[in-house]
């Protein structure tokens, strides 16, 4: 905690000392879309005997891809004309996902489309922004990480009946990064559409292995003030 404190301090001192005058408003606001493809695969040994395979532990191997959007809200904070940081709220949706269980080899197919359209998954994104230039058209560096807040999923139990359930931590922090351009479309709006990639980077002791990334396209409408 005090690492990370450390870093927030020494992020601010040097954005804050690159330009302390400039003559466009500092704050913004920007409302967000995004699409995303999602990938995840992982494997444990769980220390339950399997009868039937005359094991005395079940391997349980996952692989699965899915797709979502989202949608949200951001307020940016310019330090100079070309450094800033950003925060918001963000609300998202899996469209389907597709993918295997595997227990002892034995592979269960799962093919989900989301039928729970009012529900959603929240997340709070924070990011650091760099535009290489103040002309009209610039290329726009972000890199953050995603606070995501566990959601209920759905099990199919085979017989058109569904049980809802929570896995993981209750709060999943997920970096990332984005590479696109930003363009001026007046003195107040400007417009951002970001590729984008993520990866899970929190450890998983209890695995053998866990993987999971996604990539997507990001875009925002930004008025400043």
């Amino acid at each position: 905690m005090k690492a990370t404190s450390r870093f927030i301090i020494v992020w601010l001192s040097i954005l804050s000392g690159l330009s302390p005058v400039f003559g466009q408003s500092r704050f913004s606001l920007a409302v967000s879309l995004g699409y995303a493809y999602g990938h995840s695969d992982s494997k444990q040994i769980a220390p339950i005997p399997d009868p039937i395979a005359q094991l005395p532990t079940t391997e349980i191997i996952t692989s699965s891809h899915s797709s979502g959007y989202s949608f949200g809200l951001l307020a940016r904070y310019a330090f100079s004309p070309k450094w800033s940081v950003n925060a918001g709220i963000s609300a998202g949706q899996a469209l389907s996902v597709k993918g295997y269980l595997s227990e002892n080899g034995n592979k269960i197919p799962v093919n989900y489309t989301n039928t729970h359209r009012d529900e959603f998954a929240y997340s709070v994104p924070l990011q650091i922004n760099y535009q290489s230039s103040t002309k009209r058209l610039s290329p726009y560096f972000s890199v953050g990480a995603s606070l995501g807040f566990r959601t209920k999923s759905y099990v199919d139990l085979g017989n058109g009946q569904e049980v809802a359930v929570k896995f993981g931590k209750p709060v999943i922090i997920t970096p990332g990064v984005g590479i696109g351009v930003i363009y001026r479309l007046s003195e107040h709006c400007s417009l951002i559409a970001q590729p984008g990639f993520s990866y899970n980077v929190q450890a998983h002791p209890n695995y053998e292995y866990y993987h999971a990334y996604s990539v997507g396209l990001n875009t925002q409408l930004m008025y400043t003030f």
